[in-house]
């Protein structure tokens, strides 16, 4: 075999900020031309733009994780490989007192990319998502296994070590060279690997395999076949059968008279809390779903939940879940799942049970539970359910279809829970985060008219860790709604919000309720029509008698100024304590914060339509930065005109509503980045970073404070704000979009302030900030200067 060495690759300023943020990939669409010459698996050392190594990384020519980042030092080192898996092994000291069947290896968040490792009783289960780890994969088994002999540490070592390729990996496929039925011989685990580094194969290997394939290139598809299951240790040892010949066996035989070679079947029994339950493999990981632990220990660990109860699994699959409602005391448990395959196995299981008086009642359905969950939910109700479907979003455009099946799975169940029931909904989708999950139940309940006690989010067990730096790691979502309870409908006193009571109508759970309308305004108050209520607010502005003074006796509420600062609302009559309004194609969530805002400033509605426009401009990764962001309207205009946006608040609050708008108006999967920062800090970072926008929107404060307290004042630090912005640009923008509020600041000031700075040609646009009246005359609410270049028309 030839010597190996690391290659050398270049990062760009994108890829380099990715690196130092210890993200484990690096996209396709991230890497220059010079890595034409590399093959798929070929180790890479990672250089800076200022030419110093980084990191150690494996590319991968299919796919759009193009590089996996497995150090994040400048040179390789075994030493730190060996203490990172120890390291992994020390985490699940905890759970071996528990279980035999968990994670020991969880990817790259155990700063492993792409590989997994599960112990199953005696049985390692290996899984590696990528053709280019294979080599890499192998080694790390191989060192793992090494460490496993200090009996120290407490991990066993395994009987039998299975791989298990990965369900669903895209277009990559694990490809080998045909084994020679000839060679008897047995071989080491990398003897025949022929691009491994020669200076990482172990010395003296202890893994041995009765089959070592090699890894090829892709392409050479005429020598090739699809890697299936194997052992890369031990023996599979026959299954013995206690009843007659089956339609599996008989299958079975017919595939030996073809000499065909028998599927690989492993039996073990796992043990969770003093429960033993039996799996297959191999199996949909592992037949068990082991990252579903933490919902199995609260279920047995509140037995109150399952006591005496009838209780629904959705998606059982094997069912071990609903064992554990069994034994939490349930009197019946139903599990439907699609799959045949897992329901005789969770048949199987019960068979081997041992039965006792007054055992739970098992019974297994077989439905497509998208297409006839209403068959299963007639007719009947349940103290305890649970929804656990599998993953949805396999891709970004699937997030909208799998919004609408969570919201239609859980609002189907919820009409089926009895009264003080339990709902639990799992997610495994991790596309879709999970304050977006929350927030579409928490909406269903509302609508249907449903109160909960409690609310759980459950955190992932020790051998499923979360690292900060790699959200797209944190997919696995559980969500409890304890002792949940139809409200009574009832008198309200004055002051009271009350929880909405209607039933969900669009495809994220929300109902949108009307508009925005200024009715009315004078003697410094303004009347307005927020969806479904008319209320009154403080308008500084508004020296003259109100115009239609009718229109302001029947009211729902109104917010008052205090003499000592902030003000409060007053409501005579019930509203809703958050509600949803449709402004342009937008759902706008609105809310009456205790400072009077409502969640949109109505006086930006044409801007919005402009920014949708000049947004539409622009080149398809050309990037438009939104300051002092607000609710987010003005980034969802961006966004729907096709631009990639930075929305930027000092607010987390309010960047989080702008969070839930987007996802409301089904732009949540748009190319955004949402930025909790002080504006002047954020900005210096990215010229920093070398970062470009072509668009800009701001509104900014007459005073602000920022996300750690800095204070922003408008007449001192626009003009900073404004040199920082055209360093961003080369003081050539697309287009501009700035308006304000303060005293003084009129839109011809803003066009000089501009003016002065740009060098590219183009035109102002200016005016004044209005909203129209019912009576057709206009309310003045501050300045407009929008600055377009000649690239764009407006």
């Amino acid at each position: 075999m030839a010597n190996f060495r690391f290659r050398k690759y270049q990062l760009n300023r994108k890829s380099e900020l990715s690196v130092r943020r210890k993200h484990p990939w690096i996209f396709s669409g991230n890497l220059s031309s010079t890595t034409s010459p590399f093959v798929n698996g070929q180790w890479l050392s990672l250089f800076s733009t200022e030419n110093f190594p980084v990191a150690t990384g494996i590319y991968s020519d299919i796919g759009l994780v193009a590089i996996r980042v497995i150090q994040f030092s400048p040179s390789f080192s075994k030493e730190k490989i060996r203490e990172s898996l120890i390291c992994a092994l020390q985490k699940r000291n905890e759970l071996r007192k528990t279980t035999n069947a968990y994670r020991i290896l969880h990817g790259e968040n155990d700063f492993f990319p792409g590989i997994t490792i599960d112990r199953l009783n005696s049985t390692w289960v290996v899984r590696i998502y990528s053709s280019s780890l294979l080599a890499y994969g192998r080694w790390l088994l191989w060192n793992l296994y090494d460490i496993c002999k200090n009996s120290k540490l407490g991990e066993p070592q395994p009987k039998r070590i299975l791989f298990d390729p990965a369900e669903k990996i895209g277009d990559d496929k694990l490809i080998f060279r045909k084994h020679n039925s000839k060679d008897t011989s047995t071989t080491s685990l990398f003897s025949e690997i022929s691009d491994f580094p020669r200076s990482l194969v172990p010395s003296t290997p202890n893994l041995k395999a009765e089959e070592n394939p090699v890894l090829l290139k892709s392409n050479l598809y005429n020598t090739t076949k699809r890697i299936e299951e194997r052992l890369w240790r031990g023996k599979c040892e026959p299954i013995k059968m206690k009843t007659g010949p089956t339609k599996d066996s008989q299958k079975s035989v017919k595939r030996k008279n073809k000499s065909e070679k028998e599927p690989l079947r492993i039996r073990e029994t796992i043990q969770l809390y003093g429960i033993q339950f039996p799996v297959e493999l191999p199996g949909q990981k592992g037949g068990i779903f082991l990252d579903l632990r933490n919902l199995r220990r609260f279920l047995l660990e509140k037995k109150e939940l399952s006591k005496d109860k009838n209780c629904l699994h959705l998606f059982s699959h094997t069912g071990l879940t609903s064992i554990c409602m069994e034994v939490a005391g349930a009197s019946s448990v139903l599990s439907v799942d699609g799959s045949k395959q897992a329901l005789d196995s969770f048949q199987r299981v019960l068979s081997l049970r041992k039965k006792r008086e007054n055992d739970c009642k098992h019974k297994f359905v077989q439905k497509n539970l998208f297409q006839e969950l209403e068959d299963i939910l007639k007719d009947k109700t349940f103290g305890l359910i649970v929804i656990d479907p599998p993953n949805l979003t396999p891709d970004a455009k699937s997030k909208q279809n799998a919004l609408r099946s969570y919201s239609y799975l859980f609002g189907s169940c919820l009409a089926s829970l009895e009264e003080s029931g339990t709902i639990i909904l799992c997610s495994c989708s991790g596309r879709i985060r999970s304050e977006e999950l929350e927030s579409l139940a928490q909406n269903i309940l509302k609508a249907k008219g449903w109160t909960f006690e409690r609310f759980t989010s459950l955190k992932p067990e020790a051998d499923h860790p979360i690292r900060k730096n790699f959200p797209e790691g944190n997919y696995f979502k559980v969500h409890i709604y304890e002792n949940c309870k139809k409200i009574e409908p009832q008198q309200s006193k004055t002051n009271s919000l009350k929880k909405p009571e209607r039933p969900s109508q669009s495809h994220n759970a929300i109902i949108v309720a009307g508009s925005y309308k200024l009715l009315d305004s004078g003697d410094f108050r303004k009347l307005e029509q927020i969806g479904p209520y008319t209320i009154i607010r403080p308008s500084p502005v508004s020296a003259w008698p109100a115009t239609k003074p009718q229109l302001w006796k029947n009211i729902h509420g109104e917010y008052a100024r205090s003499d000592k600062g902030g003000g409060a609302w007053n409501w005579h009559k019930k509203v809703d304590e958050e509600f949803y309004i449709q402004i342009l194609e937008y759902s706008i969530k609105i809310k009456f914060t205790p400072f009077g805002h409502l969640g949109i400033f109505a006086e930006q509605l044409e801007n919005w339509k402009k920014i949708q426009q000049l947004s539409s401009g622009l080149k398809k990764e050309e990037e438009v930065l939104n300051l002092f962001a607000y609710s987010g309207v003005s980034t969802l205009a961006a966004l729907d005109g096709g631009a990639c946006v930075c929305h930027l608040d000092s607010s987390k609050g309010m960047v989080d509503w702008a969070r839930d708008n987007a996802n409301a108006s089904g732009l949540a999967d748009k190319k955004v980045r949402w930025m909790v920062e002080d504006v002047l800090k954020f900005l210096k970072r990215e010229i920093k970073r070398g970062k470009d926008y072509r668009g800009f929107i701001l509104d900014p404060p007459t005073f602000g404070r920022g996300a750690s307290g800095e204070v922003f004042k408008i007449e001192k630090d626009l003009p900073e704000l404004m040199d920082l912005l055209m360093q961003l640009c080369g003081n050539k923008p697309d287009f501009i979009v700035l308006t304000c509020h303060s005293t003084g600041f009129s839109s011809l000031a803003l066009q000089r302030i501009l003016e002065g700075r740009i060098r590219n040609r183009g035109k102002f646009h200016l005016g004044e900030l209005s909203i129209p009246e019912e009576s057709g005359k206009l309310y003045p609410a501050g300045s407009n200067c929008i600055y377009v270049s000649e690239r764009l028309s407006l």
